[in-house]
């Protein structure tokens, strides 16, 4: 997520490293819609990812605001999750296998 920034720096922002399945999934989607190549080992890793993070009861993709924390399960704090989840069924339905 952070390399999607730069973010200005909040006190109350979450501490984030590594990947983040919206960040993941909006890349992968515009890498596909730009007309990235399909055997893209980038892209394929991304997409891998993504399959792997999906929640199992759920069926969503978690993600965290980089504004602020908010309260779990707060319309805040599930509106990253729906947007990671709705990212992340657009680049898997895009990847023609």
């Amino acid at each position: 997520m952070e390399s999607l920034g730069p973010w200005s720096p909040r006190e109350d922002r979450p501490n984030r490293q590594g990947s983040d399945a919206y960040a993941t999934a909006f890349t992968a989607y515009i890498l596909q819609a730009i007309g990235g190549a399909a055997e893209d080992t980038n892209l394929e890793r991304a997409l891998a990812w993504l399959r792997s993070r999906q929640d199992p009861k759920g069926g969503f993709w978690d993600a965290t605001s980089m504004n602020k924390k908010y309260t779990a399960g707060t319309m805040p704090s599930l509106f990253m999750r729906d947007a990671a989840t709705a990212f992340a069924v657009m680049a898997l339905a895009g990847k023609k296998d």
